[in-house]
């Protein structure tokens, strides 16, 4: 059954790109309402004043939207600085309202405690913070990330890193790429955000891509300060072979030793990644596996088909 969503999100860098063409692959009908291509940025100096603003535009052009041809559901990224309560409540009149919500590990206190006990149901991404939200009296589901498969084909490129890491450069991240380096004499690529051309090239480039968890400053073995990452799904999607630090959820998505690998110490670092450097057919192996696996249970197809499914909407 083919569901009419009004999508409400602030987009930056990678929402749209993911969330809307598997919901219209899905042959979903969907209206993309952008607050943050409209004008509105809650990180601006008058965001106090332009939040009931958005909120008023925000509602008015679902309720014209929904005259028109009336909405199923309702599929947000809101928080408690974005928004308040009066605003899901109104909404919620006309159809079910699911928000995402992510980084609950560190910000649920300052992003969702207000508003939501209000949505239909709340996705959280993170398993570990699924009892924040029930503690609030919120219905909540747990789904982690996932990617576009439109997005990641394997590209044929020359392996020029031994390691490489691209992603946010706090806390520990970039001492320990840096410092494996010059311990094992690798070459090596350190690299903030890129645009997304820019990752995927890395990541093929490379051949051992190391990935990280750690919340902010956490030190390195802060297990209470560890999520999810996009990269987790977004590495091997590429077919390139994915090293990352250690977290218990990992195995509910993958064969881990088989498709990825992961490391708990900085010793255990320094061994595996000598280990597959020296052993080309296996790294290569496990990335085409994890590759395989990404695509028959991790993208964001499967997720919204769980999400409809606890609806009951069957989407």
């Amino acid at each position: 059954m083919a569901l009419r969503i009004f999508v409400a999100v602030g987009s930056f860098n990678w929402e749209r790109i993911n969330w809307e063409p598997a919901l219209i692959d899905m042959g979903h009908d969907v209206y993309w309402y952008d607050w943050r291509a409209k004008g509105f940025d809650q990180y601006a100096a008058d965001w106090p004043v332009k939040r009931q603003e958005m909120q008023v535009d925000l509602l008015s052009t679902f309720l014209m939207q929904h005259k028109e041809k009336p909405f199923d559901m309702i599929f947000s990224y809101l928080s408690d600085p974005v928004c308040d309560p009066e605003l899901i409540e109104q909404l919620k009149r006309y159809c079910p309202i699911v928000n995402f919500s992510g980084n609950n590990i560190a910000s649920f206190e300052r992003g969702q405690l207000e508003t939501a006990p209000y949505y239909t149901l709340n996705w959280c991404t993170e398993r570990a913070a699924i009892p924040k939200f029930r503690a609030i009296g919120a219905e909540v589901i747990q789904m982690t990330l996932a990617i576009n498969e439109r997005l990641y084909k394997p590209l044929q490129m020359k392996q020029t890193y031994d390691i490489s890491f691209c992603g946010t450069m706090n806390g520990y991240r970039p001492h320990i790429v840096m410092w494996l380096g010059q311990q094992l004499n690798l070459s090596y690529s350190l690299t903030g955000n890129l645009p997304f051309n820019g990752m995927y090239e890395q990541w093929s480039r490379t051949r051992v891509n190391l990935g990280f968890r750690g919340l902010g400053n956490a030190p390195f073995n802060d297990v209470t300060q560890k999520e999810m990452r996009m990269r987790d799904f977004e590495v091997s999607a590429t077919g390139s072979f994915y090293l990352c630090e250690d977290y218990e959820e990992l195995a509910d998505y993958y064969d881990i030793g088989n498709e990825i690998d992961t490391f708990a110490s900085q010793d255990e670092l320094i061994d595996k990644v000598k280990h597959y450097l020296a052993h080309d057919e296996i790294r290569l192996r496990m990335a085409d596996a994890a590759r395989k696996r990404v695509l028959s249970e991790h993208t964001w197809k499967h997720r919204f088909t769980r999400l409809f499914t606890e609806l009951g909407l069957h989407g």
